[in-house]
């Protein structure tokens, strides 16, 4: 499958088990990659598809999600703007949100995350930073 990436950057976090960067906690697992943007860089759909969720928490901040042409879902955290609404339909390429450093973050930059058939994969599985 051939996929857009949603930022250009250095990933400074990667997918799988972990030390937590805030709560120090060793049995962390990380969801997905961290990539280092400034704030505001344009974060674009992946693949061509349907804007699924948008939401805000404590932890993620200001978060999207889209479920792409093959039914994976994408996923958007510690966005600075959500620039799309649910139900939106989007192709591969176009801006969706703008990165940020919002909720539990250390610093700018767009996590990232892929599921497929209900389990969390790898980013780096289906993209190259």
């Amino acid at each position: 499958m051939n996929f857009q990436n949603p930022v250009s950057g250095r990933i400074t976090s990667r997918f799988g088990p972990r030390k937590h960067p805030i709560t120090g906690q060793t049995k962390s697992f990380h969801n997905g990659i961290d990539i280092a943007v400034p704030i505001g860089t344009d974060v674009l759909a992946p693949d061509s598809g349907r804007i699924s969720e948008v939401w805000e928490n404590e932890k993620g901040g200001k978060c999207m999600a889209m479920i792409g042409r093959t039914g994976i879902r994408f996923g958007f955290a510690h966005l600075d703007q959500q620039l799309r609404k649910v139900g939106e339909i989007v192709n591969a390429g176009d801006v969706i949100a703008k990165s940020g450093n919002t909720g539990g973050s250390t610093g700018p930059h767009l996590h990232f995350t892929v599921k497929q058939n209900g389990n969390w994969v790898n980013p780096e599985t289906y993209f190259k930073f």
